[in-house]
């Protein structure tokens, strides 16, 4: 989750995650290998409202769909050209249990004009 506080702080108001959006794209990339190609169909998302309901969060099919629709806008979720979603590919690295490492390279301009 750490990740994607760096990544708001260099984000643009309107592409910046919200608390709940990290922590549902986090659970997504959690989810057990068996959900691999179909994180986002409809036994995931059950998977996914049981696993949020565990940590406190209420949230409906409707409403994670909703919540899924906001990280798609955002660019943490694409369609490919049947229509599949899936998490973005540089989110893919951090999925992989078997890596401690990372090495971020943010890149960034600064714009001091107010408008």
């Amino acid at each position: 989750m750490r990740f994607f506080d760096l990544r708001n702080v260099l984000e643009p108001e309107k592409y910046r995650l919200t608390t709940k959006e990290i922590q549902l794209l986090t659970e997504i990339m959690l989810l057990p290998e068996h959900f691999k190609y179909s994180r986002f169909g409809t036994r995931a998302r059950k998977y996914l409202i049981k696993t949020l309901g565990t940590q406190g969060w209420k949230v409906s099919q409707q409403g994670l769909v909703q919540f899924i629709n906001h990280l798609e806008v955002k660019g943490m979720i694409y369609k490919d050209e049947d229509d599949v979603r899936h998490l973005h590919k540089s989110l893919l690295p951090l999925i992989d249990p078997k890596r401690v490492n990372f090495s971020l390279k943010f890149e960034f301009s600064i714009d001091n004009e107010k408008e």
